[in-house]
């Protein structure tokens, strides 16, 4: 098949869903299909290139200046920038679908295009799209929201979401069907290292993330000086940047002497798996998620994961833990340190977690995603034509 994606970000540019992109469209590449990316580059010129597995690239030029997430004034300027600028790129690629990532502002932006050219449109709900997910987000013109997401949304031949509890979501706001298309991992490129069974020394935790309030790094900072008082010894690498940096800097002067702090701020994607290998514990207490990347990263690179209920119920489903994730009764800071202490102080239970995590991750491969997506795509006109790959 001959594929267009359209997105606001991609690599460098953006976060989780930016990074889901490259992988899912690599694995599609390695496939056997012809892949065209549309999407925001840095600056105010745009470019072209042809990577190392094929895929070509159009960055189109906004004058966007910064790698995270957008504010709004930068992703109505994607958004009309996609709309008007992408359609010369995508006729001349003769594409036998379109996929937006994101219902907005990508496929918001393609409906027109997508009509002309009269191929499917596959769309991709990613989170901060969908209505209710994030609702901070859009500050007062919360309102645009739903008006904005629905019309993409509805007129989609095939509406893919990120998880189980984000198609909920979805379907309770469309009154339509969603398919629950996940994430994936590549367990080639994260993976555990070579731990010893008793896990000595202080328990090494890990955040991964927008420093936003979504993502409730101060409740988990609060969490972790509640586990110091309770003697348990620490070390807490908080990987991101965001608004809440100097409150975050604020905290970490009140940690206990036995809980050391590193704000690392942004770390580039090629060192995160190092990183992962450096820790035992991935603290993941997001507010509202999809499957996330840094979740799957994280059980793949064989780190215990704890965690809040909303943050992980695409992954594990009812009240329970399962396979290296143990889910918090509460947010409460002596819920979270507790937790923690009791981790620091089994050792053994520990060990078996990271081992239950690496099992856990397994089953969440981009190259099975690619093979229902090729499936799906089947469904609507489309013969898949590309072959997995082993591994």
């Amino acid at each position: 098949m001959r594929l267009a994606f359209v997105c606001h970000e991609y690599p460098p540019l953006g976060g989780g869903a930016a990074s889901a992109l490259e992988r899912f469209t690599r694995v599609l590449a390695e496939r056997g299909h012809e892949i065209l990316v549309v999407t925001i580059g840095l600056g105010k010129m745009d470019q072209e290139e042809r990577d190392g597995q094929g895929r070509h690239i159009v960055r189109l030029g906004v004058g966007r200046r910064t790698l995270l997430a957008p504010g709004l004034k930068t992703l109505m300027r994607s958004y009309l920038a996609l709309r008007g600028q992408s359609g010369d790129s995508i006729t001349r690629f003769k594409p036998d679908g379109v996929v937006a990532w994101f219902a907005f502002p990508a496929g918001h932006a393609v409906l027109p295009l997508v009509g002309r050219l009269g191929v499917p449109l596959v769309v991709s709900l990613r989170g901060s799209d969908v209505p209710g997910f994030s609702p901070g987000r859009w500050g007062r013109l919360g309102f645009m929201q739903g008006m904005l997401f629905k019309p993409a949304a509805k007129k989609a031949d095939l509406l893919l979401a990120n998880g189980a509890s984000l198609t909920c979501l979805a379907e309770k706001g469309l009154k339509r069907s969603v398919i629950n298309l996940p994430n994936g991992i590549d367990g080639r490129l994260f993976y555990p290292p070579q731990r010893p069974d008793d896990l000595p020394g202080p328990l090494r935790l890990l955040f991964v993330g927008q420093l936003i309030p979504r993502k409730r790094c101060l409740e988990l900072l609060r969490g972790v000086v509640q586990f110091g008082e309770q003697g348990g010894r620490g070390e807490l690498t908080l990987v991101g940047e965001g608004p809440l940096w100097g409150a975050l800097e604020e905290g970490v002067g009140q940690m206990p002497p036995t809980v050391k702090v590193r704000l690392a701020g942004f770390i580039p994607r090629e060192e995160m798996p190092g990183i992962y290998r450096q820790h035992d514990l991935l603290l993941h207490l997001s507010r509202a998620e999809g499957v996330s990347n840094v979740l799957l990263e994280g059980l793949s690179s064989g780190l215990g994961v704890v965690a809040a209920p909303e943050a992980v119920n695409g992954v594990v489903d009812g009240a329970g833990n399962a396979g290296g994730i143990q889910k918090l009764a509460s947010l409460r800071p002596q819920v979270i340190g507790e937790a923690l202490w009791r981790l620091d102080q089994d050792r053994p239970g520990l060990r078996a977690m990271q081992l239950a995590a690496r099992q856990l991750a397994a089953g969440y491969s981009w190259e099975e995603r690619a093979g229902r997506f090729e499936a799906l795509m089947a469904q609507v006109g489309h013969q898949p034509t590309g072959e997995a790959v082993s591994g």
